[in-house]
């Protein structure tokens, strides 16, 4: 026999189950996220809370991977130079040197879609190359094909495949 409590309980977890539907439903219909892939968000979000996520969308032919991942942080997030360096654990000077070869070579806007989140603290490591941490983290962490990852960062599979190989 139900007490009034489990009854309680029954109401909230109804009420809990309501709004999750209509939380997903909301994201389906105005978002075009299944729900399978909201989950794979928000545990990246939850993995990596507190770390900047960027999407692999900003990646061109035309920037090097760090020139990229500074315009970015730079233009789209309105971060100080000196704040991206102690990100990214390089000098002030560094940065400051790859924002202007950026604006230099890409002075248009950076695209922005739906895409892959990267986590900016994957590039602080400077132990391997910018290219070898973004390739190894999309194909181990992400699952991702070296085919899905050069069309993504728009190199050539066999330079993908290289700098995963020697990451």
């Amino acid at each position: 026999m139900n007490t009034k409590e489990d009854l309680g309980i029954n109401s909230k977890n109804a009420e809990m189950d309501n709004d999750i539907d209509t939380f997903l439903d909301k994201f389906k219909s105005e978002y075009h996220i299944e729900p399978k892939e909201l989950i794979k968000i928000i545990e990246k979000r939850i993995e990596h809370k507190g770390d900047i996520l960027i999407p692999a969308s900003i990646f061109t032919k035309d920037l090097g991977i760090i020139e990229a991942v500074v315009k970015y942080l730079k233009e789209e997030k309105h971060m100080r130079i000196r704040d991206i360096a102690k990100i990214l654990n390089r000098s002030k000077t560094s940065i400051w040197v790859s924002y202007n070869q950026s604006r230099k070579k890409f002075s248009a806007r950076l695209t922005i879609t739906k895409s892959e989140l990267i986590p900016v603290s994957i590039f602080s490591d400077r132990k391997l190359g910018p290219l070898q941490v973004l390739s190894r983290y999309m194909r181990k962490d992400c699952g991702m094909t070296y085919s899905q990852i050069s069309k993504i960062l728009q190199r050539d599979q066999r330079t993908i495949w290289i700098s995963c190989n020697k990451a």
